[in-house]
């Protein structure tokens, strides 16, 4: 059996005396593969070919990382396969395995042994190697590192998606915990003046209203305009002030108020930068793509674009796999126990979709799908950036919405994109 082990410095295939690892593969492996000796007894360098140069390393590392096959690993493979017998070649990444089977007739494997042997030769590789490689080149190991580090770092940020997705994912952890805050503070203040829960409904002006009040007893007439401040409803402000003076709650200590306010306080700060967050969202989408956001807003987009992984994921992705991109563990569920599977997955908080009746949302959802699929597509393989195609499917989609009717919906025909 031969393992293929890949370096900055070249490619390795070892030969393994597999007498000796089946015997203590699964019994005191560790702790007798922690002797250089024993090490050595089990792993004998077959092949070494190195790389010719700084840039020939660095390509081969780029290839490696994204499961491609150089002509560097096409080389060393031909070697072991020129023998007279045809080894086994144990390899890291299953993806590469079987590429390389297609060429190589299927001896190349991957499983939890070949993974063990590949870490256990990583562990003495350049003691290794020492005796095999010039100083000079030991020396550019550390140089194709940084250059990998760096063109990894360059192709993650010269886009503006690894930044929307992140947005995308804080924004979506922001809802979470403002409905967990929000939920604890109403229930707190409902102790002491519960009239106001049922009168303010929405979660940003009621914690702005329990740190305004604090203690319902020095509410008052007075405090009219800075509550209408905030709800911006002359009504409503009598009526908060009235119960003020007939609620049934209890009384609190002063420990609680300071716990209530630092609760409110938490709640409003994330809710000013949950629209921070908004804002900056909005203003990246336009650049990354203007045609998708045309369609179906900044902040649904975005969070497509988090679930897809980046837009080019998302121009490769089918229809069909846009129109359930969120309801992942459900389907899988749904499979999993024989049941129905989910028609839609966060496509569904579209604004054209949420207009619609229940029995016509499953094929408007994919009629939107395929729309989001051609906008990432134009937005991400056409050079100029442009904002009609999702203008003009968005004018198609509302079209579509006029035409429903108590049957479904009657299909017209596709208005062409200038």
């Amino acid at each position: 059996m031969l393992i293929l082990y890949d370096s900055v410095i070249g490619y390795c295939l070892f030969s393994v005396n597999e007498n000796i690892i089946n015997k203590y593969i699964d019994i005191e492996y560790e702790n007798f593969i922690s002797s250089y000796q024993n090490f050595s007894k089990i792993f004998k360098i077959k092949f070494f070919l190195p790389f010719k140069s700084l840039k020939h390393s660095l390509q081969n590392t780029v290839l490696i990382n994204q499961s491609k096959i150089s002509k560097s690993l096409q080389k060393i493979l031909h070697l072991a396969f020129d023998l007279k017998e045809k080894n086994n070649i144990g390899v890291f990444d299953s993806k590469l395995a079987f590429k390389l089977n297609k060429i190589f007739n299927n001896y190349l494997i991957v499983d939890e042994k070949c993974l063990k042997l590949i870490k256990t030769i990583r562990l003495y590789f350049d003691r290794i190697i020492e005796k095999l490689i010039p100083n000079d080149i030991k020396k550019t190991r550390n140089g194709v590192a940084h250059f990998y580090s760096e063109l990894k770092l360059k192709m993650s940020s010269s886009n503006l998606e690894f930044s929307i997705i992140q947005s995308s994912m804080i924004l979506d952890q922001l809802d979470k915990d403002n409905n967990f805050f929000s939920t604890m503070c109403r229930e707190l203040y409902s102790f002491h003046f519960p009239e106001l829960s049922n009168l303010i409904k929405d979660n940003f002006n009621f914690c702005l209203l329990v740190k305004l009040i604090g203690d319902k007893k020095t509410l008052n007439i007075n405090n009219f305009k800075e509550i209408l401040l905030i709800i911006y409803n002359e009504r409503l402000t009598y009526e908060i002030i009235k119960s003020s003076n007939q609620s049934i709650g209890i009384c609190m200590d002063k420990i609680d108020y300071i716990l209530l306010e630092k609760i409110a306080n938490l709640v409003i700060a994330s809710f000013e930068l949950k629209n921070v967050l908004i804002k900056h969202i909005k203003a990246k989408m336009k650049k990354v793509c203007p045609n998708l956001v045309n369609l179906i807003g900044e902040v649904l987009g975005s969070k497509i674009l988090s679930h897809a992984g980046s837009l080019k994921n998302l121009a490769k992705l089918p229809s069909s796999t846009i129109q359930i991109l969120g309801a992942e563990k459900n389907l899988f569920s749904a499979l999993k126990k024989n049941e129905k599977t989910p028609k839609y997955g966060i496509i569904v908080n579209s604004k054209l979709i949420s207009k619609i009746s229940n029995s016509n949302k499953y094929k408007f959802a994919r009629y939107i799908a395929n729309k989001i699929s051609l906008s990432a597509r134009i937005d991400f393989f056409s050079g100029a950036k442009c904002t009609s195609y999702g203008k003009n499917f968005k004018s198609q989609i509302k079209i579509q919405i006029s035409s429903i009717d108590m049957s479904g919906i009657r299909t017209r025909d596709n208005l062409l994109a200038p």
